[in-house]
């Protein structure tokens, strides 16, 4: 379960399926100890648009651009969290074996899309492969009043999360890489909530 000492709630409300936080304090840092992101599959309803995350066209080849679109529980939609390291996970898809989320480079506008979950094998029997796609740190934001968690997705190697291109509330929408805002009320493409 998570502390919730949070710096928001995040509330369900709006036809897109939020409406606006409720600002509260932050008094100690929030700690993770099991987590729905990382203990089974998940879809990623956008904050702004209510939107699902997901692999377009449910094509399987990599490379695929990752866009948002109306949540119906397609594969395409269904993504665990791998641990990476102590900080980061890779985002599989459930498209095809070995697809991950990813974004090739670091810089605002930086498209995402599918790539190749690239392991090299562990040392020893039973010890874990050496990941080498960058993953996504998981930055806990809040729970909307379902319960269900909501987070900011960091790019490993940079700053950037992971949003709406240019808040697009459209489905079929690109998901880039963008400076993170950190904002709910200017930037609430930038948040994904777990359902």
């Amino acid at each position: 379960m998570k502390n919730l000492s949070i710096a928001f709630a995040l509330v369900v409300g709006s036809v897109a399926g939020c409406a606006q936080p409720q600002v509260g304090e932050v008094d100690e840092p929030v700690t993770e100890t099991s987590s729905a992101i990382t203990t089974g599959t998940f879809r990623l309803h956008n904050f702004q648009t209510g939107l699902c995350l997901g692999v377009a066209a449910e094509n399987p080849a990599y490379g695929t651009p990752l866009i948002t679109w109306s949540c119906d529980g397609s594969p395409n939609q269904n993504w665990t969290a791998v641990q990476k390291n102590a900080s980061y996970y890779q985002l599989k898809s459930a498209i095809a074996a070995e697809h991950c989320a990813d974004a090739q480079g670091n810089t605002n506008g930086t498209q995402a899309k599918t790539n190749v979950c690239w392991t090299i094998g562990g040392g020893s029997p039973g010890s874990p492969p050496t990941v080498i796609l960058p993953g996504w740190k998981l930055l806990y934001a809040g729970n909307d009043f379902s319960g269900h968690e909501c987070y900011r997705l960091q790019h490993e190697g940079g700053l950037l999360v992971l949003g709406v291109s240019g808040g697009n509330t459209n489905r079929g929408a690109n998901t880039i890489l963008w400076t993170d805002y950190n904002n709910t009320f200017s930037h609430p493409d930038q948040f994904w909530c777990t359902y």
